[in-house]
């Protein structure tokens, strides 16, 4: 071999040897290169998942405290029924033993100055149901009516004069609450009851007054029992009537359909008038 081509192909091993090496290190630069773009694209990566899982947990956060606050007014009004069923309880209550002093005043009083009425009692009702009903002889009313008169006028003035002032607040409060619905019904159960003659004013007769008191009296511990009360609406006309029915006709059978909170009501609606026309006290 002569030194010429020696020479040539030692250039072109060295010629060679260059080209490789600068592929070689332009091959490492791209794989830097890439590796960097792989890194910055795996953090962005990583932190929308964690933008996510943020949000997620504020949304759910947020839906608890929502929900947390509408369990809270949903607790406040409950709070707030109970405490005005408590004061409608109270109220009733107080109603329930003013009615039953007014009816012991009022029967002492009878019993006191007029004994010639005398009462008297269904032994048919008082076994099957336990309710005395006391009710006066009307033929002895009608023979000393005349007697009568003038000395119960001047006695009972004085001792129902009081009763009427405290009932007249609560009777005026109660008959302002009637509304349209028992306008309506009263129209119509007006011409529906035109089997009575006369006056369509609904009156409570003496004896049908004592039948509902000794309906309350005995069902008193049902009307102010806490596990049974919270609210009760003013009766309406067509509640009335009929529990006036019931009483001056003095069904006895039908006692189990009334409500003695309602029928309360309707007593003290109609005590001053049947007070007064018993007492001949025109008022």
């Amino acid at each position: 071999m002569n030194s010429s081509s020696m020479t040539s192909a030692l250039a072109d091993y060295h010629k060679k040897r260059v080209q490789l090496r600068s592929k070689i290190l332009k091959s490492e630069e791209e794989r830097i290169q890439l590796e960097q773009k792989l890194q910055s694209l795996s953090s962005i990566d990583s932190r929308l998942k964690q933008r996510e899982q943020v949000d997620h947990i504020q949304s759910y956060f947020t839906q608890l405290n929502q929900e947390s606050q509408r369990a809270e007014q949903r607790n406040l009004q409950l709070l707030n029924d109970i405490t005005q069923a408590e004061r409608n309880l109270i109220q009733l209550r107080m109603d329930a033993e003013h009615l039953i002093r007014l009816k012991t005043d009022y029967s002492q009083h009878l019993e006191t100055n007029y004994p010639n009425w005398e009462k008297s009692v269904s032994n048919e009702a008082n076994k099957t149901t336990k309710h005395n009903i006391y009710d006066f002889d009307r033929f002895s009313q009608q023979q000393n009516i005349s007697s009568i008169h003038s000395a119960h006028e001047a006695d009972s003035s004085t001792l129902f004069k009081q009763h009427d002032d405290h009932l007249k607040v609560d009777i005026d409060h109660r008959n302002s609450q009637h509304d349209e619905q028992s306008l309506s019904e009263s129209t119509s159960n007006t011409f529906s009851r035109s089997k009575r003659t006369g006056s369509l004013r609904m009156e409570l007769n003496r004896s049908g007054l004592y039948f509902l008191l000794d309906f309350i009296e005995k069902e008193l511990i049902d009307t102010i029992d806490k596990k049974k009360f919270y609210r009760h609406d003013p009766p309406t006309i067509t509640q009335k009537r009929t529990i006036l029915d019931i009483a001056n006709e003095q069904k006895q059978f039908a006692l189990k359909d009334l409500d003695p909170a309602t029928t309360s009501m309707v007593i003290l609606d109609q005590l001053p008038s049947t007070i007064r026309r018993t007492t001949v006290n025109q008022c």
